[in-house]
C-alpha cells in the first residue's frame, strides 16, 4: 500500500536518495515531501485564437491539489481543487492515483469528492512512456462554474530530459536555495488535436505544444505537520503552504521551431525602490542573484537523444558582464515604466508582460539569434491556488526581431514573489 503514512526522510547531507529513472520517475515518489505533475504550454484552434494552457497536480506530503488554468485573449479561467491521499493502488481511496508506471502504462488522475474537477493523463501508444514517440491522452473538466471540458491528444518530440546538473537544484547548487529538489521533463509534447469547451462553447485545437514539468523536492530537516482540528481541508492546505514563502525569480521553459528547447532560470534580488519586483534585470542594474538553465538539442540522429548543455545566466557579482549564455530583461528596461505588464485587480501584484532575453554566445553558435522577444499571449495569466500565493503563469510567444513580426517558437514563463 503506498497512500503515505508517514512524513518522508529528510535530505542527508549528501543527497543520498533513490536517482530518477526512466519509467518511474513518470509515477509517484513517495520518499518526498512534495511533488508535482504539471503540463503547461501554447495552443491554437482552427480559427486560429491563441490559448495559455496549465493543468497540474501538487502533492504536498497527504494533501493534494489540482489546478487548471484555460487562457486566451484578455480572459482567464483559474480552478482549483482539494483532495487527500495519493497512492498507486488503483483499488484504495485517495484523490490521486498513479498505478506503477511501465513502459506501456502510464496513467494519473485526479478524483476528488471534495471537488468537482476531473483530470486524467494517460499513455495511448506509440513508443514507451518518457520516450521520443510516445503518445498521450490529457483531459480535465468541471461541472462548476465555470464549466469547462477539455481533451488533448500529445506526443512527445523529445524525450524525458533532466534541468541543471543530473536533475538536482538544491542548496550545494546556491545558497539562496533552501530545499533539495530534482527537476525533469517533458519539454516537447505536441498537441496533435483536441478539443476545448468552455461554459458550452466547443473549440476545436488545432495544435501546439505542452511541457510537462516533474519536479520532486524535500527540506533539510522535516516540517511540522500541520493540525487538522476545527479546519476545512482548505484551512489545512493553506496552513501547509502558507510556512514557506515563493520564492522570487522566473523561469522560462522554451520551445523554438528549430527543435532546440532551452530552460532558463533567474532568481531575483530585491526590488530598487522606486521600482516594482518586476522591473528587474541586468540592464537596469539589479541582475539575479542565482540562475541555471540548460539548452537540449533537437534528436535528429546528430546526438545523444538527451544530449544538451548546461547554461549560465549572467549573475550578481559576475567578473565579466560579457560572459553569460542567457541573460533575462524586462523588454524595454530603458522605461521601465512603460515596459509591458499588467497589475491584478484582485491581489494587487504586477507582473511583466514582455521580456528580453539576451543570448551569449555559446547558444549562438547553435543557431539561436542574440536576442529573442518574449511576448504574453494572455496578460491576465495569474494563479491564485491560496490566500496570499499569487503568481503568475502563462504562454509566451518567441520572437527574433524587436518588431515581433518573426514567431520561432513559444515559452511557458513562471514569475513568482513579485509585488
Amino acid at each position: 500500500m503506498s497512500i503515505h503514512p508517514v512524513l518522508p526522510q529528510p535530505a542527508g547531507p549528501s543527497w543520498n536518495v533513490p536517482r530518477i529513472s526512466l519509467p518511474s520517475c513518470l509515477g509517484l515518489l513517495l520518499q518526498y515531501e512534495i511533488e508535482w505533475w504539471y503540463y503547461a504550454g501554447h495552443a491554437y484552434d482552427t480559427g486560429g485564437t491563441e490559448y495559455t494552457l496549465q493543468f497540474s497536480i501538487d502533492r504536498d506530503w497527504q494533501f493534494v491539489f489540482c489546478a487548471i488554468g484555460i487562457g486566451w485573449a484578455d480572459r482567464y479561467l483559474f480552478d482549483v481543487g482539494y483532495g487527500l491521499g495519493a497512492t498507486d493502488e488503483p483499488l484504495l481511496p485517495a484523490a490521486f492515483k498513479v498505478p506503477k508506471v511501465t513502459d506501456e502504462k502510464y496513467e494519473g488522475s485526479f478524483h476528488s469528492l471534495l471537488s468537482p474537477i476531473r483530470t486524467r493523463f494517460v499513455r495511448t501508444g506509440g513508443a514507451a512512456s518518457g520516450v521520443v514517440g510516445s503518445e498521450y491522452l490529457l483531459t480535465a473538466s468541471s461541472a462548476g462554474h465555470p464549466s469547462y471540458d477539455v481533451s488533448l491528444e500529445l506526443i512527445d518530440e523529445r524525450g524525458m530530459v533532466m534541468e541543471w546538473q543530473s536533475a538536482y537544484i538544491g542548496p550545494t547548487s546556491h545558497t539562496s536555495f533552501n530545499a533539495s529538489s530534482y527537476e525533469f521533463a517533458q519539454p516537447r509534447l505536441r498537441i496533435r488535436a483536441g478539443t476545448l469547451t468552455v461554459e458550452g462553447t466547443r473549440r476545436t485545437i488545432a495544435g501546439g505544444m505542452l511541457w510537462l514539468d516533474r519536479q520532486v523536492l524535500t527540506y533539510p530537516s522535516p516540517r511540522a505537520t500541520p493540525s487538522t482540528a476545527g479546519n476545512t481541508l482548505k484551512d489545512v492546505i493553506a496552513g501547509l503552504s502558507g510556512r514557506s514563502s515563493l520564492y522570487c525569480g522566473d523561469w522560462a521553459g522554451i520551445v523554438l521551431d528549430n527543435g532546440l528547447t532551452m530552460v532558463c532560470s533567474s532568481f531575483w534580488q530585491p526590488a530598487a525602490a522606486p521600482l516594482l519586483q518586476w522591473q528587474t534585470g541586468t540592464l537596469l542594474g539589479l541582475p539575479p542573484i542565482a540562475t541555471y538553465g540548460n539548452v537540449y538539442f533537437k534528436d535528429d540522429g546528430s546526438r545523444m537523444p538527451n544530449g544538451g548543455a548546461f547554461l549560465h545566466g549572467y549573475q550578481k557579482d559576475d567578473p565579466d558582464p560579457n560572459d553569460f549564455d542567457f541573460d533575462l530583461n524586462i523588454l524595454t528596461p530603458a522605461s521601465p515604466g512603460t515596459s509591458p505588464h499588467w497589475k491584478s485587480p484582485y491581489s494587487g501584484q504586477t507582473y511583466a508582460n514582455a521580456w528580453l532575453l539576451r543570448i551569449g554566445p555559446r547558444v549562438q553558435q547553435h543557431g539561436v539569434p542574440p536576442n529573442l522577444y518574449l511576448r504574453a499571449v494572455v496578460p491576465n495569466s495569474e494563479n491564485r491556488p491560496l490566500p496570499g500565493n499569487a503568481f503568475w503563469e502563462g504562454a509566451a510567444n518567441v520572437y527574433a526581431d524587436e518588431a515581433m513580426s518573426e514567431c520561432i517558437g513559444h515559452a511557458f514563463v513562471e514569475q513568482m514573489g513579485f509585488d
